[in-house]
């Protein structure tokens, strides 16, 4: 199954596009397949991009921060509603895709050839902290863009459908 990740960029932030593919023949192994980011670039080339990749990769699922501009998100989940996830980072929704991502890392299932490394530093930024309140927050400095589409990406896998087996009926 492939699944395409994208963290939308702000006024200083990058928007990043990372596609990962789950082989499910291989012990559920998870390969780093591509990686791109684009610098300040208007929303609507943003969403021409990523139809692009759409196109031409054919992921089984999208998901798609909707934090900064859910207008992007929303008009890409009203095209394609199975397709497309939109994401809010909350603390708590950067917990489950921590959770997700943990789980993948460390049993060892994730591939990620050497030009994609940098995604593997960004993701070595995020940090979980217990603010004076005793919340859990988890911050990233500097900021990986590419990381948190990896992330997203990866979120996409966990809601990858079932096979349906056919069942067949003696009449």
């Amino acid at each position: 199954m492939i699944s395409l990740g994208v963290d939308i960029g702000r006024e200083h932030d990058l928007t990043a596009l990372v596609l990962v593919e789950s082989l499910a023949a291989k012990d559920s192994e998870v390969w780093i397949r591509k990686a791109d980011t684009l610098k300040q670039t208007p929303f609507h080339l943003q969403e021409e991009e990523i139809r692009h990749w759409k196109e031409r990769f054919d992921p089984k699922a999208i998901v798609i921060d909707k934090t900064y501009n859910p207008q992007l998100a929303e008009n890409l989940h009203a095209e394609w509603p199975f397709l497309v996830t939109e994401f809010g980072f909350t603390e708590q929704s950067k917990a489950d895709l921590m959770g997700k991502a943990l789980e993948l890392f460390t049993s060892g299932h994730v591939r990620c050839p050497r030009r994609y490394r940098t995604i593997l530093e960004e993701l070595s930024f995020i940090r979980k902290e217990t603010t004076p309140a005793g919340n859990v927050v988890f911050r990233d400095s500097p900021h990986g863009d590419l990381g948190w589409a990896c992330l997203l990406a990866m979120w996409g896998l966990k809601n990858e459908p079932e096979e349906i087996g056919i069942i067949e009926f003696d009449y």
